[in-house]
Order: structure tokens, then sequence, then C-alpha cells
């Protein structure tokens, strides 16, 4: 163990001591016994939501990799799932998570994200071996209101849970408009232009297990698969922690 991840672990145990983890969902104090980010009944109403079908394919959530024609267009013909998105359910685990995860800056929910992910990647057909993790950057007005980048925190968590390399590949352009403020129609025409390659990237013959924290049109992917193909990457997968229907 380096000297900054026995730095890391003493501060981490200091803040569970002063700050005890609770359920990030109910807000309930969680005991050691109890698992990552979720307390025991939260956990089961996430996991429960993980078997929903997919409206796509029919197949449990947790078990589809069903793409739309726009994601085929660019390239990806497979996306692993962890749990499917219901913003209209306030009171869902998933939804206490991403909200968690983009406006708290949680180290419970971004580890949580990466573990789940790692089980959806894990559960594709093919073998993951020889992909580079990489992720689809959060909008500038995100970053600079919260100040980090979820995505970018989590795909790094991932890639050491899946035991792969990890590269950034993409920037947010400048006049690029927040997704999240736009309809489906918009929000694939500002996905096109929305994505810069990195002037270090050099993409070809490599394949890339690419990431985001939800899935609802599948612009942002499709765009950042576009760029990754355009720079010569032979393959390249998706896996998402939610997934709109």
């Amino acid at each position: 163990m380096t000297f900054r991840e026995k730095f890391n672990t003493l501060k981490n145990g200091a803040v569970d001591f002063f700050f005890p983890p609770r359920c990030l969902c109910c807000g309930k104090l969680l005991l050691p016994a109890d698992p990552l980010a979720l307390c025991p009944i939260c956990l089961a109403s996430y996991s429960l939501a993980a078997r929903l079908p997919c409206r796509r394919c029919g197949k449990d959530t947790a078990d589809c990799t069903c793409c739309s024609d726009l994601l085929v267009s660019a390239g990806v013909y497979r996306v692993a799932k962890a749990a499917p998105y219901l913003p209209e359910e306030e009171n869902s685990p998933v939804r206490a998570v991403l909200f968690s995860l983009k406006h708290e800056n949680s180290r419970d929910a971004k580890a949580f994200v990466a573990r789940e992910l790692a089980r959806a990647a894990r559960r594709m057909p093919e073998d993951l071996s020889g992909f580079t993790v990489t992720f689809v950057p959060r909008g500038r007005k995100g970053r600079r209101a919260n100040g980090y980048d979820q995505m970018e925190d989590v795909s790094r968590l991932l890639a050491k849970e899946l035991s792969l390399p990890w590269e950034p590949v993409a920037r947010r352009s400048p006049d690029a408009k927040e997704q999240k403020d736009l309809d489906r129609k918009k929000r694939i025409e500002n996905a096109k232009n929305s994505l810069l390659p990195l002037p270090a990237l050099d993409a070809k013959g490599k394949r890339y297990l690419a990431v985001d924290d939800v899935l609802t049109t599948g612009a942002s992917l499709a765009a950042l698969a576009s760029l990754l193909r355009s720079a010569g990457a032979a393959e390249v997968r998706a896996a998402v922690f939610a997934a709109r229907g």
C-alpha cells in the first residue's frame, strides 16, 4: 500500500468515525455489517428495480445489453445497464444514489455506482480483456457549479474494479448546452457537437468501455462513440448506471 493509499484509508476512517455513513435513500444510520451506501431495505428495493423489464427487449434491466438505433448508428452494439431510471419515483434508491453522485460528491455513491457498473459490465456476453475504460465528461455548467466530474471519478474506480486501464478521451466544447435542459430532438443535435477530442488522444486500434451515469436518449454516449470511432477505435461498448426506458 502506497503512502497516499494509507493516508486516504486513515482519512476515510476518521470521517466515518465522526460522520457515520447513512443510507443515501432513507437516511438511516448504516451499521458496519450493512452494505455500501444503502441500508438492507433500500438495497432490496434497488435490487427489485433492477429486475424491471427493459421496454425495448423485455429482459430484466440488469441483464439487458440492447442498444437504441442512435447508439447502433454510432457503432455501439452493447450497453450494459445496472438499473432503470425512474425519475417520477421520488423515493427511488436509484434516484437517491444519482442525486448524491451528481450534487453531493458522495464517496459512498461513487463507490456504489462503480461497483454496480462493474457487475453490469461483467454480465456482457463477451470478455472485456484489452478494453480501456473512459467516460462521458460532465457539462461545463455542472462541473463549475459542483466542482467535480462524477463520472471521471467513478470511471477511475471502475477501471480498478475491472483491472483495466483508464483514459480520458474528450472534453466538452465551450458552446455546448446542458443536455438536461433540452428535449429529445435538441439533445441529439446538441450532443453531436458537444464533445471534442483531447489533444493527446490516440485511439487507433483500441477498444473502449465508455461509461455514463444515466442513459436517456443515448445522445452523449453516441457522440463519444462517434468521436472514438473517428479517431480509429476498433470497438466501443458502453455501460450505464441507470437507463430510462
